[in-house]
């Protein structure tokens, strides 16, 4: 459960211009996380923040559909073991850096063997 949580919160994604990019985000807090590393993760409340700050190939809509996160589409090969995902050209992390498809295989590892 972990690890699947972890990895639909991996990717930290920037979803604005340069100028939000160096804007600051405060949400009031009645709790200290101990961590917001998705792999650190094992409160309930820290998965609330994690969420805030993460975006996984996929999200689910508020009506509970499976919709694009990082991820702008995705096909399955027919006998569904393989899947390939292309990301957002314009998915970046806080720093400005693209995020590549090495950034989830190193999730994966990680969640595969920590």
């Amino acid at each position: 459960m972990i690890c699947r949580i972890a990895l639909n919160i991996f990717v930290l994604v920037t979803l604005a211009s340069t100028a939000l990019a160096a804007s600051e985000v405060r949400l009031p807090l009645d709790f200290n996380p101990v961590s917001i590393d998705p792999q650190k993760l094992s409160e309930s409340h820290e998965f609330l923040v994690a969420e805030d700050l993460f975006d996984g190939l996929t999200t689910i809509s508020a009506s509970g559909v499976v919709v694009p996160g990082t991820a702008e589409k995705w096909e399955t090969s027919p006998d569904g073991l393989t899947w390939t995902f292309h990301l957002r050209p314009d998915a970046k992390w806080s720093n400005g850096l693209p995020v590549t498809a090495s950034d989830f295989v190193r999730s994966f590892q990680l969640c595969a063997n920590p």
